[in-house]
């Protein structure tokens, strides 16, 4: 673990989130159309000083982050069930190199920092350039999808709104539906409450820590990086950087067995599956555990792109093929494992079968795995967890719940981990394997950091906290 030096900077994180919040509350009320441009400047600039307060706290310590970074833009993004834009997009660049955005919430409708990336173009830029518009409104559901409209969402257009980009995790229009009704009945978005999300975003309760420095962070020793390359529903999994990045189809999931010289259809591989083919492919990486995968003397599993299944590809017998059919099993078996079914969009694990991944590393000879779940408690017990696993260089698998809320849970791997005095973030592999492409041909967008309800001190606050948590971790050991 690296503990950091305590570092006084005049535009501190949680500082530049009081000078912010000390702007007066412009809430999600209807506005006459002639005060539609002024709510517009102040949530931007609200939502600029937000930004500017979290890089000035993360340069120097996120990657491609420096004193040179700064906030060039803010794109606005809606929250379903809310008229005004509840979230800012603000881009980072570093010198005159695009390095990212900070994803901001300015109604107290979400965590004050919700999401961030240190590298390449903001979510905003790639769906413009990938539909050719600049006058999309984009709406986020959840921690994992946004879909970008022609015009904004309300009760009487919604059947004439037309889709025109969907990034991340696809959601039907059931699911979307059912996650602006709560969105409308909560005030906010439905894995929070108004109370828990005042407790993050309150001028008092900010002003009554001292939180200029990042307390801890820490990370994975091992890194390695392959761009990939991407075929529309033809897509084998591979390790994509870090033993981090496994991608998955919603189909049945197909395998190359290089013994018979043929191809089988197992069972549908989700998110959990992957998930745990992540951390199994870290450890045989860089942890010597040889028979998680048996590949044949003289193959490796690193720095693979990804390949065609359907003949247009490696040549059958060849080490891609051969190698990619043996990860191809490893996902397939921790499916059957899990009880990975059907879900809305490919396979879908639940968090009470998904300890059993650990049944695939006791089936290769590691008899003593194990597996932990921790799902009920705080949140500063469950980073505890975290930053030791990753101490002590043991990838962890977050499970991110949010079913009841129209979603999808979701598992994502955390590789980094890192605190200060009342706040937690996590950078994770979404386990969307290379990632999405941006305009310059680059695979982005599958690690980010996500940010994570802190804890006040109060205890009666802290045990409303404690009932609002939004995700699950798995301590994992293999031996």
């Amino acid at each position: 673990m690296r503990n950091k030096e305590t570092r006084k900077q005049g535009n501190s994180f949680f500082l530049s989130l009081l000078l912010a919040f000390s702007i007066v509350f412009v809430g999600c009320q209807d506005f006459e159309s002639d005060s539609v441009l002024s709510h517009d400047l102040v949530a931007k600039e609200r939502a600029i000083s937000i930004a500017e307060g979290a890089l000035s706290g993360m340069s120097g310590i996120v990657d491609n982050w420096d004193s040179s970074s700064y906030v060039k833009e803010a794109f606005p993004v809606y929250l379903a069930g809310v008229e005004q834009p509840s979230y800012y997009e603000c881009k980072v660049v570093t010198g005159d190199v695009d390095a990212g955005y900070i994803l901001v919430n300015i109604n107290e409708t979400d965590l004050p920092v919700v999401e961030a990336s240190n590298e390449g173009f903001t979510v905003s830029e790639l769906i413009q350039d990938e539909t050719g518009r600049d006058d999309l409104y984009l709406y986020r559901y959840g921690f994992f999808s946004t879909i970008a409209y022609d015009k904004p969402l309300t009760d009487n257009s919604r059947s004439s709104n037309n889709v025109l980009y969907s990034f991340g995790n696809a959601i039907s229009n059931s699911q979307s539906i059912e996650f602006e009704n709560q969105v409308k009945s909560r005030g906010c978005v439905p894995y929070y409450s108004k109370e828990i999300l005042a407790t993050q975003n309150s001028d008092n309760i900010v002003n009554s820590r001292s939180v200029d420095e990042i307390t801890e962070l820490v990370e994975l020793k091992n890194y390695y990086y392959n761009e990939g390359y991407y075929y529309e529903n033809e897509y084998v999994p591979f390790p994509h950087s870090a033993g981090r990045g496994y991608h998955h189809t919603a189909s049945f999931i197909q395998y190359y067995d290089n013994f018979t010289n043929s191809f089988f259809n197992t069972y549908p591989v989700g998110c959990g599956p992957t998930a745990w083919a992540i951390v199994y492919a870290y450890w045989y990486s860089f942890h010597g555990k040889s028979d998680l995968f048996r590949i044949p003397n003289g193959y490796t599993i690193t720095g693979r792109s990804n390949i065609r299944l359907n003949g247009m590809g490696e040549e059958p017998g060849s080490e891609e093929r051969i190698v990619s059919g043996i990860i191809n099993q490893c996902m397939a078996r921790v499916a059957s494992l899990t009880n990975t079914f059907w879900g809305d969009w490919g396979g879908a694990t639940t968090m009470t079968m998904m300890n059993r991944g650990i049944r695939y590393a006791k089936e290769r000879g590691y008899s003593n795995s194990s597996s932990t779940r921790r799902g009920g408690g705080t949140y500063t017990p469950k980073f505890n967890i975290v930053r030791d696993s990753l101490s002590e260089d043991r990838p962890v698998i977050l499970g991110v719940n949010s079913s009841g809320t129209g979603l999808n849970d979701h598992y994502v791997v955390a590789e980094k981990a890192m605190r200060g005095s009342s706040w937690i973030a996590y950078f994770c592999n979404f386990g969307w394997g290379q990632g999405i492409e941006d305009k310059t041909g680059k695979n982005r967008y599958n690690d980010r950091w996500i940010f994570a309800l802190g804890e006040t001190g109060d205890p009666s606050t802290d045990e409303q906290i404690d009932r609002h948590s939004t995700y699950c971790v798995w301590d994992i050991k293999i031996d």
